[in-house]
């Protein structure tokens, strides 16, 4: 924390300025229990404002996503079994939704993990998002060319597939929009969809 900000100065750089040879990591202890509930939405409007009030709410959810379906927000909360029942009914007398069963739930966040929804051998994108724009990009990514998209972190970032075959180039120009970051990840060698940006950056720098 004193000093130079490395990190900000690292990420991005794709091993241009170092390689990172050892990594300290914070951990926190697995919460005795988890519960995930699932709130139907009828519209991108109406997730968008689940996700933001939930975000911002002192129930602290341990996960908040739209998965590609993009029918239901899912509420991933964690801790004491009793604190987590009034939590979810907090939850639930304010917007119509349920408790998912434990398998279901595990079955659904591994799936969201491990890319169950993308398509195989397709363009794997990652996307940070500012403030409540995802749903005119997931729109944009549903539109072009049977694009999905998992919104996760509450919103503010994504992870997008399209089927193998499409044109890289033109899935840059569908993501372009203002304050929107989008990295492949599919190759070994992760690129930006706009490659001048990172390069006068890097080249600043």
């Amino acid at each position: 924390a004193a000093g130079f900000d490395l990190p900000k100065f690292f990420v991005g750089s794709r091993g241009g300025f170092g390689l990172l040879a050892e990594v300290t990591i914070k951990v926190f202890p697995r919460p005795k229990s988890e519960l995930t509930l699932a709130l139907p939405v009828s519209s991108l409007e109406e997730a968008a404002g689940i996700m933001i009030t939930v975000g911002r709410s002192r129930w602290q959810p341990h996960a908040l996503d739209l998965p590609p379906a993009g029918d239901a927000v899912l509420v991933r909360l964690g801790g004491p079994a009793e604190a987590l029942d009034a939590m979810a009914r907090d939850i639930l007398a304010r917007w119509p939704g349920r408790v998912l069963e434990v398998e279901t739930a595990t079955r659904t966040w591994t799936d969201l993990r491990e890319l169950g929804w993308a398509h195989p051998g397709g363009l794997w994108y990652k996307l940070a998002l500012p403030g409540a724009c995802w749903p005119e990009v997931r729109m944009r990514v549903q539109d072009f060319m049977s694009g999905r998209i998992h919104i996760t972190v509450g919103g503010d970032g994504a992870y997008a597939s399209w089927p193998a075959g499409t044109d890289p180039a033109a899935v840059g120009a569908a993501l372009r929009l203002p304050g929107v970051a989008a990295m492949r990840l599919d190759r070994l060698d992760p690129t930006w969809p706009d490659e001048a940006k990172p390069a006068l950056i890097i080249r600043a720098l």
